[in-house]
């Protein structure tokens, strides 16, 4: 039961920012593709919303390829890469520091079934 709860904290994570934010990222990717926003301002949009990648619900594909038409495809691919190494990385330190709250959450026995599944 408590994977069921873990579950729907994740989704709910994932999905509650996505439907209070939509109508934000809907005009801004309206402006970018107008040209109303400056190359620096893309950069850093582009780049953060792929850096926090592993903790919004971005659709990282969408936005790499927003990169790629309005940065071209050399810069585009340099912020697209340093987004994405910076979300590997958070995501790499949270996966790393977070042991003993899925100890807590999920209790040793969750931790046994899911490295058995793991190693399959």
């Amino acid at each position: 039961m408590r994977w069921f709860w873990l579950f729907l904290a994740v989704v709910a994570l994932i999905l509650i920012p996505f439907f209070l934010f939509e109508r934000h990222f809907t005009d801004l990717a309206s402006r970018a593709m107008s040209g109303e926003i400056s190359t620096p301002a893309a950069v850093a949009i582009i780049g953060g919303l792929l850096g926090f990648d592993a903790l919004l619900p971005v659709p990282s594909s969408l936005v790499s390829a927003a990169a790629g038409v309005l940065l071209g495809f050399w810069p585009g691919t340099f912020v697209v890469w340093a987004g994405m190494t910076v979300s590997c990385a958070i995501a790499y330190a949270i996966g790393a520091r977070s042991v003993t709250l899925t100890r807590r959450i999920v209790g040793d026995d969750g931790l046994e079934r899911a490295r058995r599944i793991a190693s399959r």
